[in-house]
């Protein structure tokens, strides 16, 4: 995903680009966003002057103890394991979310989708 720094963190109106160049809004940057690795980039026109740092996301430890913990989609009646799942930051990553598992839930794909587009809400 591509998105510019103002529109990332709420700033200034606007959408991203992922794969080839397929314009995205909001809340497909704010999923994006949530489970992700970030890597900022500075350009001065078309040459890249900064890559700045990686933030990653639920590392595969982090990820046995949610499995553990949620036993898979946190969503009750479906049972999703955890297999099915991604770790969800309970405040959007965008927002300065953490990730640590007290700060995160397992959602199935489908549930995560919801949640960001607005369609879902947990409890």
């Amino acid at each position: 995903m591509i998105v510019d720094y103002q529109t990332l963190y709420g700033e200034a109106p606007g959408g991203g680009e992922v794969g080839d160049r397929r314009v995205i809004g909001p809340a497909a940057i704010e999923f994006f966003a949530c489970d992700t690795i970030a890597c900022r980039v500075v350009t001065n026109g078309s040459h890249i002057l900064d890559m700045g740092r990686q933030v990653c996301t639920a590392t595969p430890a982090q990820l046995r103890a949610l499995a553990i913990r949620d036993g898979g989609c946190v969503v009750p009646g479906r049972g999703r394991p955890p297999s099915w799942c991604d770790a969800h930051h309970l405040l959007p990553w965008v927002e300065g979310g953490l990730t640590n598992i007290d700060e995160m839930r397992l959602l199935c794909r489908p549930h995560h989708l919801m949640l960001h587009l607005g369609i879902l809400q947990l409890e």
